[in-house]
């Protein structure tokens, strides 16, 4: 069986600015366990997370939508 690997945004504890720099704190749930971590959104990881947060929400609709 293939090793399968997965990370999932489960709670932002906190965001900030500083400098034109945007942090967020978060926890994360992983194949390996859970995990906390603090994030630096430049541009490239800004991009990540509006397509994460795209691709959940287009998740729970589908879900939702298969219930009804």
């Amino acid at each position: 069986m293939k090793d399968i690997n997965y990370i999932e945004a489960v709670d932002v504890f906190s965001w900030s600015i500083d400098n034109d720099n945007f942090m967020f704190t978060a926890n994360l749930m992983t194949s390996n366990g859970e995990t906390i971590i603090d994030i630096p959104l430049h541009e490239d990881f800004l991009d990540l997370v509006l397509a994460y947060e795209e691709a959940y929400k287009n998740h729970i609709t589908n879900k939702l939508n298969k219930l009804l």
